[in-house]
Order: structure tokens, then C-alpha cells, then sequence
């Protein structure tokens, strides 16, 4: 009799560690089924329409068509002075065309006595890239085009936003030559090309400034 008993209790004892085995291995593989299918799906990138600006002192660039653009018809001092700037953003970004003394890239540089350039390129001429952070941090990149000096400069109060701007106007600006500029004159274009808003500086081999 007692060893009827006993027999019950082991079988019981089993029967209890098998059924909380198999309950706990099935959470588990619930679990591990939940987690596969909560995995973060990359947010898709965003597309932005672009419109180009062809300016009359020769070269021509893209934008995000929902920046303004203020030409500054009243500055009398330089060839041109194109500020974006946005209504949700602070920050801009002005491209200007000035003249200048230096030769070429490395004089304005020995002028401008500053430390940190970084060489890049502008439309395939050979340029210099500065971070500053002064009053504000800015980000800018000059070259000597035809004895003018030629500047992207952005006004980095929104760093992410204005950092993807200037990408996108410094890899898009071009030099114009004379027999293909539009009547010589300032002219928006629209333009059917729209760009991935997480495109990022395609110069290539250079230093990135903290």
C-alpha cells in the first residue's frame, strides 16, 4: 500500500515538473517570437523637392524648396549674398561670390590666419572647409573661382538640419561658363530631381571637425 503511494507521489511530483518544463519553454519561445517581430524597422528617408538657384555671377546650386531665399538686392558691396533660411529652424545658410586679393585658396588662407582649414572641393575647384564657434558655430567652405571668392557658409543654430542644407548646396553647387548662364541673369529654376534628406557631404577623403 505504501509503496502505491509512493509511486503516486512520484508520478504526481513528475507529472507537476514536466507541465511547469513545458509552460515555461513555451514562454519562452513566445517571448523570443515577440521580440523577433518587435524589432525596430528603420524609418524610411525622406525625400525633398529641390529647386536650383542660377545666379548671374556664374554658378548655379540646389535647395530644399520650402527654405526662403533673400537674394539682398540692397547689398551694393558684394556680387552676390543668397541667404536660406527656414520657418521652423533657426539657423541659415548664405552662400556669397566676393572680391578678393588672394590669388588662390592657400593665399586666402595665409590672410585669413585662422588654424583647422580642411581641404575639400567646390564644383571641382580645390576649396577649404572651416568649423567655427565663435558666437555660433558656423561651417564654411571657400574657393577662388576666376579671381573671385566664392563662399557656402551655414549658421549651424540647428546643427542637424542646417548640416544636411549645406551638404546639399555644396554638392550641388556648379560653376557656370559664360556662353551657358540664362540671359546672364538671376534665375530660379525648378528642378524634377528630389534627394534623400540623410544625404551627407560626398567630398570625399576628408577630416570631419568636432
Amino acid at each position: 500500500m505504501k509503496n502505491k503511494k509512493t509511486i503516486f507521489i512520484i508520478l504526481g511530483v513528475t507529472f507537476v515538473v514536466l507541465s511547469l518544463t513545458l509552460l515555461l519553454y513555451l514562454r519562452w519561445q513566445f517571448s523570443a517570437k515577440t521580440a523577433k517581430t518587435a524589432q525596430i524597422i528603420p524609418t524610411p528617408t525622406i525625400a525633398e523637392d529641390l529647386t536650383a538657384w542660377q545666379d548671374q555671377s556664374g554658378f548655379t546650386f540646389q535647395y530644399p524648396k520650402n527654405l526662403t531665399l533673400d537674394p539682398h538686392d540692397e547689398d551694393e558691396e558684394n556680387y552676390a549674398h543668397l541667404e536660406l533660411s527656414s520657418a521652423t529652424s533657426s539657423g541659415s545658410l548664405i552662400v556669397w561670390a566676393k572680391d578678393t586679393t588672394a590669388s588662390d585658396i592657400d593665399e586666402l588662407v595665409d590672410q585669413e590666419d585662422a588654424k583647422g582649414f580642411i581641404d575639400t572641393s567646390l564644383s571641382g575647384e580645390r576649396a577649404k572647409k572651416i568649423l567655427t564657434s565663435k558666437d555660433t558655430q558656423k561651417i564654411s567652405t571657400s574657393t577662388i573661382y576666376n579671381g573671385y571668392l566664392y563662399q557656402i557658409e551655414a549658421d549651424l543654430a540647428d546643427s542637424d538640419y542646417w548640416n544636411r542644407i549645406y551638404n546639399t548646396v555644396s554638392s550641388s553647387f556648379r560653376f557656370i561658363p559664360a556662353g551657358d548662364r540664362v540671359n546672364g541673369e538671376n534665375t530660379p529654376q525648378q528642378v524634377e530631381t528630389s534627394q534623400d534628406s540623410s544625404q551627407g557631404d560626398t567630398t570625399e577623403g576628408e577630416e570631419v571637425i568636432e
